[in-house]
Order: structure tokens, then sequence, then C-alpha cells
């Protein structure tokens, strides 16, 4: 029994002995109870104040205190969205938002060395410059595209489906199977004549009932409640006096108001796309912007104008439209060379379009082609890009659309 516990006793001894040989080298403690950190950052002012539209270059400006002012030492939040930092000093931050859409986001900054955020006392928006509207996949191929006055899309798709899309995005189809091509194209119009039936004006390329329209044996074709142009059209406008005016090859042909019809001349020029603005019709080859002056009620036109030479650009035009104040809107197909853009602006200076630059519009955030392009009622311009439609905020509202007022 004595041995029993004499070993555990010569142990625990031994143990002591050799511990008490060698000194502790732990490291010293992590936590200093003095250490307060650098000086809480604070926000006191972001400029835009609380809206920002994202993916169109746009830079927020942060004022406030004690920011880094070393290149990574801060970063800014949009809720949970990092945004990219491209300036700092200790009391400003220039930021490019995150591409995304949110609303009462939370805007917070953290620099190193600080045991705290800085948050912003009010909540920040940010919506996207474009996005992919409607619903469409890349199996779906719309060819055109018109707004009505209540901002509904109607979209025609190679299949000859057409499709409502509200402004809550519920797409819902409203007509298929109906002859067309790839040179359709569709307007919304309102009246107290036949089209009311269905509200939409339709461009076929169908010689049957285009002859028996351009010809004048009846105005709109009892059957079908669309209006169809002759072959080969591309597209089409109406003006405030309720002429259409058809975007041809190598013409454009009137039908006035009265039920007459002619045409004026382009020589060996396909026409691609055509608007009426501010008295005057413009139309688009490939390559340049022409225009005729509309001279009366019954839609005559005067001689033809070259607007803007556009073939230092390397995308062919497509398609064109205008804002309220008279900037010029072009939508583009890709060329394959990487060095051109979907959409280009061109702003006039003092009404000539002809010395002002073609400027891309929101390079990083628009996808080729652009093939048919329309405004709505407010800042939203809609595009057909081959397997989808996009909306793209244009920060300024578009010119009239005659017919869907």
């Amino acid at each position: 029994m004595r041995k029993l516990i004499i070993y555990p006793i010569f142990i625990i001894a031994i143990t002591l002995l050799f511990n008490s040989c060698f000194e502790n080298d732990y490291p010293s403690s992590l936590y200093d109870p003095d250490e307060t950190g650098n000086d809480t950052p604070t926000i006191t002012n972001i400029d835009p104040s609380s809206y920002c539209l994202t993916g169109a270059g746009d830079t927020i400006t942060i004022t406030g205190t004690n920011f880094s002012n070393d290149s990574s030492g801060n970063a800014v939040y949009f809720g949970t969205y990092a945004g990219t930092i491209v300036g700092q000093t200790s009391t400003q931050l220039k930021v490019i938002p995150p591409v995304v859409d949110g609303a009462g986001l939370i805007v917070k900054v953290s620099c190193h060395g600080a045991y705290a955020m800085a948050e912003y006392d009010s909540q920040y928006e940010l919506e996207r410059a474009a996005i992919e509207y409607g619903g469409f996949t890349e199996t779906d191929i719309p060819v055109s595209i018109a707004v009505d006055d209540d901002e509904n899309i109607y979209v025609l798709d190679v299949l000859a489906n057409i499709f409502k899309i509200t402004p809550e995005q519920e797409k819902t189809t409203i007509g298929a199977n109906i002859i067309m091509t790839d040179y359709s194209a569709i307007r919304f119009h309102k009246s107290d004549n036949q089209l009311l039936n269905t509200k939409i004006v339709f461009l076929y390329n169908t010689p049957l009932i285009a002859d028996s329209l351009i010809n004048g044996s009846e105005k709109y074709p009892d059957a079908a409640n669309y209006i169809v142009g002759p072959p080969i059209i591309q597209d089409f406008d109406i003006d405030q006096n309720n002429n259409f005016y058809f975007a041809s090859k190598y013409d454009i042909i009137i039908l006035k108001s009265d039920t007459t019809k002619y045409k004026v001349n382009y020589p060996d020029i396909s026409l691609l796309s055509i608007k009426v603005y501010n008295g005057y019709v413009y139309v688009v080859s490939e390559d340049k912007v022409y225009r005729n002056e509309i001279q009366d009620a019954l839609g005559t036109l005067g001689t033809t104008e070259e607007v803007y030479d556009f073939s230092f650009v390397e995308a062919k035009i497509n398609s064109i439209t205008f804002s309220s104040d008279g900037i010029m809107v072009i939508g583009c197909t890709d060329d394959g060379s990487g060095k051109s853009y979907p959409i280009y602006t061109i702003t006039p200076v003092s009404g000539d379009y002809s010395g002002s630059n073609a400027v891309p519009l929101y390079p990083t955030a628009l996808k080729f082609p652009c093939k048919r392009i329309t405004w709505g009622e407010g800042n939203y311009l809609y595009y057909v890009n081959g397997s989808y439609v996009v909306r793209v905020n244009m920060r300024s509202e578009g010119t009239n659309y005659y017919g869907r007022e």
C-alpha cells in the first residue's frame, strides 16, 4: 500500500522539478486594453444624394472624415455589394457603384485600422442602366418592338408570335402565326378608326395586301386590322397628321392621310429605318443619315439632305430615334472588329449634327446587336437584341411617337 502512494508523489515531484528548469516562452498578449484603433470614419455627404444609375460609367462621391489615403485602405458597401474605389483622400472617396438593382441600401465605409464603420444616415437606390426585359431567352428571336401610351411593350418574334409585356413584366401572347419576315416593323396606334380594334399597326412584307393598300383601294384592310406596306419594306413611321412613311429599298413611300400615295426616290440606297422628328422624316442606310422636310399636312416631302456620315464608325446602322431634346440615337450591328458599340448618341450643335461626334452609349452595359429601337413614354428606351429585349434608362424622354397619343 505504501508503494502505491509513494510512486505518484515521486512522479509529481520529478515533473515539477523538470518544469522549473525552463522559462515560459509564450508570446505576449495580443490584446491591448488601451488600444482604440484609428479614428472612426464618418460620412457627411453623398453625391448624387440618394440614387445612381449603375453600369453607365457614373461615379459617386462620398465626403466625410478619417478615410485612409492608402489606395487599398478603404472599402465602400451598398448594402452587401462592394463598390470600386477609383480615388481617395482622407475626406473624400470616388466610387463606381456595383452593377445591381436595389432600393433601401445602407451605404457604409470601412477603413483600415478603424474598429467601426461609417454609415450614411439615408438609404440609397441603385438602378442598372440596362436590363434584359420581358423574360425572353436565347432560344427566342424577337424581330421588332413597339410601346403603347401605358408603357406596355409589344414584341414580334421570328415565329410570327406577338407578345405583350406589361410594366410589371407580365408576358402574354396576343397574336400568333402572322405572316411576316425579319424586316417586319410594328407601331402602336390609337384612333377612332378600324385600328382601334387591336390598337397596334403591323407592317409586313405581304405583297398582296401591300398592293391594295399602296394603290389606295382601301385605307385599312378590314380582315386583319393591320396596315401592310409594300415589298422590301424595312420600317415605317407616322406623323401627327396620320400620314404614313415607309422606308423601302431605294424609296420613301408616303401613304397620305387622304389615301393617295407617292414616293421619294433614294437611288441605290437601301433604307433601313425611318423616324419622324421635328418636321422632318429621317431615314438611315447602313452608314449615313438623311432627311426630308415635311412641307404640308398631307406629308409632302422636300428635297433630300445628308445629315450625318457614319462611315467612320466600324458598326453598321440598323435603326434611328431621337430624344425629346434632339439627341440622335443610332442602333447598330456588330461588325466583329471589337471596336464598335450597340448604340451611339449624336448631340447637335446649333441644330447641326454633321460636326458632332458619335458617342457610344454605356459601353460596358449594352449588348449587340441593336436591331430595332423605340422609346417609351418616359426615360426608357427598348431595343431588340437578337435573342432578347433590352430596356435602357436614357435619363431623358424620347420624342413623340405619333399615333400612340
